[in-house]
């Protein structure tokens, strides 16, 4: 055996080797990126939400005068009884809300679109009009200024319970 037939020997083995170790690889580095990807998801899509409602967290603490309960958080967070949030934990089998035709129940789309809940909104629309905030009103409204997180608090718990 010469000195260029061990090297092709020593160029195969080592290409064997890496394919024996990436085959290997796979079956656990799988998992670990499968979870960390699901995880970033998860938050992507909830921190999403509630940065529509919250664009600037430090401005927001910075107030004296937000202080969120049980039920507007779980409003602005989307966390609350929706279908949509309920389904991502096979809590609910509903994958299409009732009302018309919507693929899910969330936070936006209770806030804007649904028909069910109306009556809520329209309050809403009033007692944000009553604190001084017109219409066209943003999702960062709602937290814009010392009166509305009462606004808020009145809609989530109309809304959630």
């Amino acid at each position: 055996m010469d000195v260029i037939d061990a090297v092709c020997l020593w160029a195969v083995h080592q290409k064997m080797r890496r394919r024996r170790q990436m085959r290997e690889r796979k079956y656990w580095v799988h998992p670990i990126l499968n979870k960390r990807l699901s995880h970033s998801l998860y938050i992507a899509v909830t921190s999403r939400v509630t940065y529509a409602f919250i664009p600037n967290i430090q401005w927001v603490l910075a107030q004296q005068w937000f202080s969120p309960t049980h039920f507007s958080e779980q409003f602005l967070t989307g966390h609350g009884a929706f279908q949509a949030y309920l389904h991502r934990f096979s809590i609910s089998g509903v994958v299409v809300w009732d009302c018309n035709g919507s693929l899910t129940e969330d936070s936006w789309h209770v806030l804007l679109p649904c028909p069910l809940h109306t009556e809520p909104r329209l309050q809403l629309t009033e007692d944000l009009c009553a604190s001084g905030i017109r219409g066209p009103w943003n999702a960062a409204d709602l937290v814009a200024s010392s009166r509305s997180p009462v606004t808020l608090e009145r809609f989530a718990r109309a809304i959630l319970s």
